[in-house]
């Protein structure tokens, strides 16, 4: 039985949706009895999965056992009543009229882990504009690392000169402490 992720907007809503995995066609029927026609979107195929079609059919009933029909009647058994006496679910998309590969045309599905150019061009844009900053920031750090190095040099230059007026000059030694 083929198992996929797919995309399931909730009561048709295409504002409110989320993501399935391990979803048999047996299951989108179910969702799309529970949500629209339309409802269940972006059908991937993942893989097979061994499982029997009763399995299946009791692991839907449980699944959806809150979901009736008009008649109050569970939905699961209204849509596969012959499954509990050994009869067949659809085990492949296109037993149940969906043909993942129909659109040959259509762009392949991206990888999501795979940058587009536009995102790439952006993350080199960033990346250089982050570049020039920290050298400019460097740059504008080394100047006034000269200047302030400038400013000890002419400091202790002036200091040399004053001690040579007046050899006796110290400087002034901070308060001693009044504590006890």
């Amino acid at each position: 039985m083929q198992i996929a992720t797919c995309e399931i907007r909730l009561a048709g809503d295409i504002m409110n949706s989320v993501r399935k995995v391990g979803v048999t066609p047996a299951e989108v029927i179910v969702l799309r009895s529970i949500h629209g026609l339309e409802s269940v979107i972006n059908i991937e195929v993942t893989g097979i999965d061994r499982r029997s079609h009763l399995e299946e059919f009791n692991r839907l009933s449980a699944s959806y056992k809150s979901a009736m029909d008009a008649n109050s009647n569970p939905l699961v058994h209204h849509l596969f009543p012959a499954a509990p006496m050994g009869g067949q679910l659809p085990g492949e998309f296109k037993d149940i009229g969906i043909d993942i590969y129909a659109d040959t045309d259509a762009p392949k599905r991206r990888d999501l882990h795979a940058e587009s150019e536009e995102v790439k061009a952006a993350r080199e844009i960033y990346e250089t504009a982050l570049k020039d900053e920290e050298e400019r920031q460097f740059n504008e750090d080394m100047k006034r690392d000269e200047k302030n190095s400038d400013l000890a040099k002419k400091i202790v230059g002036e200091q040399k000169k004053a001690d040579q007026k007046d050899p006796s000059w110290t400087p002034p030694q901070a308060p001693a402490s009044s504590h006890v």
